[in-house]
């Protein structure tokens, strides 16, 4: 919501005014910072396919607080240990530069997904099983694995997750962390196996997104549940899922498998009103998109996707306005970026804050890492 960078820019395209800074939108230009996250050391961790600084391509990669003021993600140290690169928890802003917030991940436990959930104002970061809180440091919340952290809300007080170990996960939840226990979201009547390992929750705490999944087909219904009840917003097939929601729950993003192919997949953009859409001017065809988190209105759309024939994911920027466009390619062409972005590749768009102004991702940088 992926070795790439903090990107920020400032606008006179309303629905794409990206900036980290106080930079007003005007009709004379478009300016962007363009801003790397460093690691913890000049060296990078490696491993015998690359070398890694900080972030990560996967469900859990870089994620910005909702205001755009701190970046969340996963840093390296140096070396290759016991078959994985060391890898802690990281929090980066402007002014302080990077931050390590956890112990190293391989000796706490599962570890898996760092960073899986940030406040809005960027003191309170989760990962799978624990919580980092500027005023309070590091806490495990969970010791048994049998429950995983997926998201907060915008306060940091509510997270969600599912319950149970692969391949029964069963249940989603929402939980209060700072006092009661977890309350257990009704299964989908058509998906009585439960529901898959990923989901998202909205800004407010009141709407869960994520995937019904029936265990005996390995097939899955893109979903959004409440305490009352759950929706299914798309069919069912191979590969489905709600992976953002806008502030409210009124609007979802994620990803379905396209009907024709098969095997790729299409981004879409969901309300009540006009159901689950493909982004317009999405690649089609053979190609993939993939959406993976969207601004609190829901009008903003980041992600990645796959051009067939070429090598890697490209990071992409989608409004209602605009379309959908190649965010290295809008960086680079509108934004005054072509310099900065000189050797690098951006590969996903992980999140978004919540004025959509500032975006964060996954790169390779110019010296083959990948890097936040």
């Amino acid at each position: 919501m992926k070795s790439s960078s903090l990107v920020t820019a400032a606008s006179h395209l309303s629905l794409v005014c990206l900036s980290l800074v106080a930079t007003p939108c005007t009709a004379a230009g478009q300016q962007a910072q363009f801003l790397p996250i460093p690691g913890p050391s000049a060296t990078p961790g490696s491993n015998q396919n690359g070398c890694y600084i900080s972030g990560s391509a996967g469900y859990s990669g870089v994620r910005v607080s909702a205001d755009g003021s701190t970046v969340a993600t996963i840093v390296y140290e140096p070396g290759f240990v016991n078959g994985y690169v060391p890898r802690q928890g990281a929090v980066w802003t402007d002014v302080g530069g990077t931050q390590v917030v956890t112990p190293e991940l391989g000796g706490i436990g599962l570890g898996l997904y760092p960073c899986t959930g940030i406040s809005a104002d960027g003191s309170i970061v989760y990962g799978d099983t624990w919580r980092w809180r500027r005023s309070g440091g590091f806490e495990q919340l969970v010791t048994d694995y049998s429950r995983l952290i997926f998201g907060c809300s915008n306060d940091g007080s509510t997270v969600t997750g599912v319950q149970g170990i692969y391949p029964a996960e069963g249940d989603y939840y929402i939980w209060n962390v700072n006092g009661g226990s977890p309350q257990v979201l009704p299964r989908n009547a058509q998906f009585p196996e439960g529901y898959f390992y990923f989901n998202a929750i909205s800004g407010n705490g009141r709407v869960v997104g994520g995937a019904a999944r029936r265990v005996s087909s390995y097939t899955y219904a893109a979903a959004i549940l409440t305490t009352t009840g759950s929706t299914l917003i798309t069919g069912e097939a191979s590969q489905n899922s709600v992976t953002d929601l806008s502030f409210d729950g009124s609007v979802t993003v994620g990803y379905t498998t396209d009907a024709v192919s098969g095997f790729a997949l299409r981004a879409f953009r969901w309300t009540a009103a006009t159901g689950a859409q493909a982004l317009s001017g999405a690649p089609s065809g053979s190609d993939s998109s993939y959406a993976r988190a969207c601004d609190a209105s829901g009008s903003v759309v980041v992600g990645d996707y796959v051009r067939f024939g070429f090598p890697g994911t490209r990071a992409f920027l989608w409004s209602a306005g605009l379309g959908f466009r190649d965010l290295q390619d809008e960086l680079q062409s509108n934004y005054g970026l072509g310099q900065a972005l000189l050797s690098w590749q951006l590969l996903v768009a992980t999140d978004i804050s919540s004025d959509g102004r500032t975006i964060v991702g996954q790169a390779m940088n110019p010296n083959g890492c990948q890097q936040a």
